[in-house]
Parts: structure tokens; C-alpha cells; sequence
């Protein structure tokens, strides 16, 4: 009796020890495990995918007119961006043309070019010189005005020997009018002509349009985002006893606004690659008018358009603006759906 007495103690001990352990092990076995769990949300995020195209397939002229919408929002700033990227692109080959004309005095003749020459390079450094002779400066202002018949009444060449200097292309603005100046101060020319301003006018311009194409840009963007917006909160306004039911259920916040938020993501692409096909469309229609005018002004340049890199800048714009502009609407709608049973 003693040792049986003796013995409930220790087991009791033993019991408690075992208690514990049969906790855990139970807890353990509603866990469900690692891979399982990473499976099922990648299997939530993938319907949640497919659901929002599929919302988008069901009312497919709505949709096209959203999609519509932002893809003209953002073909507008892309649009002028290229534009202001062609205009720098002229700009930089005009610039390799820069040149600064001499006119010397009546008196000087081609004979007299070389020790000229060696004087100019002392004053600014080593330079290419081309020289025109008088002749050779007539036929190209006949050939430029096409006023040969005209010339022909004076009797004799009234133009001087022309001296055209080539500086560097990425010369300074400042350090050429500061070399024209020099030049102009030479007893034997007559005018230092430096045809530049037009140059930093257009640079001006395209100064202008950076700062232009910023500002309608984050316009189109606010728009973007409040197109996606009010198209998330009409849907979710129109789910609005299903979105109850889920949240008396028990369903989170994140499950309800998934679906959403893809169809945000669908919206947003779909738009970006609308504004990719209209600018498209836009250059190569003007491709054929702009190489004529550039034909004019003996330049070959080509109109460029969307390239990779800014093809997929696009894209991932207009799905981050689908995704904020559905993510800001759905959570403020969210917060007012309660189940009131």
C-alpha cells in the first residue's frame, strides 16, 4: 500500500512533464506546413491575376474606354519628350557644324590666306581654315538666292576672299563669341560673323519643353491615377453585399482587395501599351513629312521613337499608377463596408 501511495506522486509528475509536450505536438499538427502555405499564396495571387482580366473581359466596352482614356493620357508627355529628344538630336548635329565666317578687306587676295592664317592660329590655336575666293563665293550666293541674271548687271564680283573657321563641336557658347571678338580685331578683316544664337535659342526652347513635359506629365499622372480610382470604387460599390459577406465571414482586408488590385495592374498595362501603339502610329506617320523638311537643311538625321528603354519605363508607370490609383480607391471604400446584420 505504501509503495502504490508512493508511486501516485511520481506519475502525477510524469503528467504534468507529458502535458506540455502533447500541446505542442497538436499545435504543430494544425500548422500547416511551410511549402503548403507558399503554395496556396502563390495559388491566391494567381487567381486573384486571371480574376481581374477576366472582370475586364466581362465588359469589354467600359474596359475600352478606360483603357482608352490612359493611353492617350500618357501618349501626350511620352509624345513630347520625343519630340524634345529629336529637337536635341538636331541641335547636337547642328552644333558640329558651328562655324565662324571672316570677311577680309577688299584688298586681300587667296595670295595673302597663308600668312593670315599663321596669324589667326597664334591668337586662338590650332583651327581648321577653309578659304573662298571671290568666284568661288559667287556661284554659291547664285546657286543659295538664284539671283544669277541679277548679278550679272553689276559687271564686276562685289563679295571679299571669305575665310570659314571650324572650332571644336563641344566648344563653350561663351569661349566662341569671345574668339569671334579676337578675330574681329584683326586689322584685315573687315566682319567676324559667328551664326550661334539661334543655336542657344533652340536650347533655350528645349529647356523650356523638359520643364513643360514635367509638369504635364505629373498632370497626366494624377488624371491616370483618378481614372483607375473611380473605376475601382464603381466596382467595388457594385460588389458592395458580396465585399459584406466576405468580411462576416471572416475574409482580411489583403484577400478582398487583391482581385482589385490586379485589375488595376491590367488597366495600367493595357493603357501604357495603348500610348506605346499611338506614338508609334504618330511617328511613323510623320516620318516621311519630317524627312523632307530635314532633306531641306542637308541633314539625314532620322526621327527617332520609342526604344526599349523607354518602351518599358512606360509600362512600369502606367502599372504602378493602376496599381496606387486602385490601392488608394479600394481602401477608402473598404473602410465604409461593414455587414449591418
Amino acid at each position: 500500500m505504501r509503495k502504490n501511495r508512493a508511486n501516485k506522486p511520481v506519475k502525477r509528475r510524469q503528467n504534468r512533464r507529458k502535458k506540455p509536450g502533447g500541446a505542442s505536438l497538436r499545435s504543430e499538427q494544425l500548422r500547416p506546413p511551410i511549402g503548403r502555405a507558399f503554395v496556396a499564396f502563390w495559388v491566391a495571387h494567381v487567381l486573384a491575376f486571371f480574376h481581374g482580366l477576366g472582370r475586364l473581359a466581362r465588359e469589354p466596352f467600359g474596359s475600352l474606354l478606360t483603357i482608352t482614356i490612359i493611353g492617350i493620357a500618357m501618349a501626350l508627355p511620352v509624345g513630347l519628350h520625343l519630340v524634345l529628344k529629336n529637337m536635341q538630336g538636331l541641335a547636337e548635329g547642328w552644333n558640329d557644324a558651328t562655324q565662324i565666317s571672316l570677311f577680309l578687306n577688299p584688298s586681300m587676295t587667296l595670295k595673302d590666306v597663308p600668312t593670315l592664317q599663321g596669324r589667326i592660329e597664334a591668337q586662338v590655336g590650332k583651327i581648321r581654315i577653309e578659304a573662298k575666293g571671290p568666284e568661288a563665293a559667287l556661284d554659291e550666293f547664285k546657286q543659295a538666292v538664284g539671283v544669277s541674271e541679277a548679278v550679272k548687271v553689276l559687271g564686276e564680283n562685289p563679295l571679299p576672299v571669305v575665310l570659314i573657321l571650324y572650332p571644336e563641336p563641344d566648344m563653350d557658347p561663351a569661349a566662341l563669341e569671345a574668339m569671334t571678338s579676337t578675330l574681329q580685331a584683326l586689322p584685315e578683316v573687315d566682319l567676324a560673323q559667328l551664326d550661334l544664337r539661334w543655336i542657344q535659342r533652340l536650347h533655350a526652347i528645349a529647356h523650356l519643353g523638359e520643364r513643360a513635359t514635367l509638369i504635364l506629365a505629373s498632370l497626366f499622372s494624377i488624371a491616370v491615377l483618378l481614372t483607375i480610382g473611380n473605376s475601382a470604387r464603381i466596382e467595388v460599390e457594385r460588389r458592395r453585399e458580396e465585399i459584406a459577406v466576405e468580411k462576416l465571414v471572416g475574409a482580411t482586408t489583403a484577400f478582398i482587395r487583391r482581385p482589385f488590385l490586379y485589375s488595376g495592374f491590367w488597366l495600367g498595362l493595357a493603357g501604357a501599351s495603348t500610348a506605346i501603339m499611338l506614338i508609334t502610329l504618330a511617328t511613323l506617320l510623320l516620318d516621311g513629312p519630317v524627312r523632307e523638311l530635314l532633306r531641306l537643311y542637308d541633314n539625314d538625321s532620322l526621327l527617332s521613337g520609342i526604344d526599349f528603354t523607354l518602351g518599358a519605363t512606360v509600362l512600369l508607370a502606367g502599372v504602378s499608377l493602376g496599381i496606387v490609383g486602385s490601392l488608394i480607391a479600394v481602401n477608402r471604400q473598404l473602410r465604409r463596408i461593414e455587414p449591418d446584420w
